[in-house]
C-alpha cells in the first residue's frame, strides 16, 4: 500500500482507504478545495478520440502543476445521450505525479519517504 503525506505543510497521513469515497462532505468543502488548489499553466490536448457520435476521450497532459517536475498526464471520457449533451464525465489522471509536484511525498507501508 502507498500512502500520501504533504511534507511541507505537514498535513494529516491518509492512506487509500480513507480516500476511497466522496471527496468532500459537503458542496461547499469540495468548491473550497478546488478555490484552494494551486494553479496550471496550461492543458495540452494530446488527442481526441470520438466513437460513433456519443463517446469522446480526451487525451491530455499539463506540465505546469505546482513544482513541474513530473508531467501529469489524463483523460476525460464524455458519454453523450440522443441530444448531444453529456450524460457521463470520467475522469483519470496520474496523481501520483501532481501530488508530487504539489508538495505531497510517497510514504511506503515501512514509513519511507520516497520524494
Amino acid at each position: 500500500m502507498v500512502w500520501f503525506r504533504q511534507l511541507a505543510f505537514r498535513r494529516p497521513l491518509l492512506t487509500v482507504s480513507q480516500i476511497d469515497g466522496p471527496s468532500a462532505g459537503s458542496k461547499a468543502a469540495y468548491i473550497g478545495g478546488i478555490q484552494h488548489a494551486p494553479a496550471d499553466n496550461g492543458v495540452n490536448t494530446l488527442y481526441v478520440n470520438v466513437a460513433n457520435c456519443k463517446n469522446i476521450l480526451w487525451h491530455w497532459d499539463i506540465r505546469g502543476v505546482g513544482s513541474s517536475e513530473y508531467p501529469v498526464k489524463g483523460f476525460n471520457y464524455f458519454a453523450l445521450d440522443t441530444k448531444c449533451q453529456c450524460s457521463r464525465l470520467d475522469l483519470e489522471f496520474n496523481s501520483i505525479a501532481w501530488g508530487q509536484d504539489t508538495g505531497y511525498g510517497l510514504v511506503g507501508p515501512n514509513g519511507t519517504v520516497q520524494n
